[in-house]
């Protein structure tokens, strides 16, 4: 993961080969700094909605992204016994 985005092909391919990152999350990476920081356990749990580089958003699957994060919300909460999830 990198805490940016690269808005190109060009810089995405960059940020991958620089650093091994498969996934841009700069919303991610302000959240886990903060908790961090505060001493307060944090979990970032994301589903990927479309691929770094060009922002076309034709190749987005939001709908596919948001039905995966729910599942994943779901199978945690029963993991974890969770209260009012599912």
């Amino acid at each position: 993961t990198v805490s940016s985005c690269s808005g190109s092909d060009e810089l995405a391919a960059a940020l991958a080969g620089r650093s091994g990152a498969q996934v841009e999350t700069m919303e991610g990476a302000a959240l886990l700094l903060v908790g961090r920081e505060l001493g307060v356990p944090v979990v970032q749990l994301r589903c990927v909605s479309n691929r770094c580089g060009e922002r076309a958003r034709g190749g987005w699957d939001l709908r596919g992204a948001v039905d995966r994060l729910h599942a994943g919300v779901r199978a945690l909460a029963a993991a974890y016994a969770w209260e009012g999830v599912g």
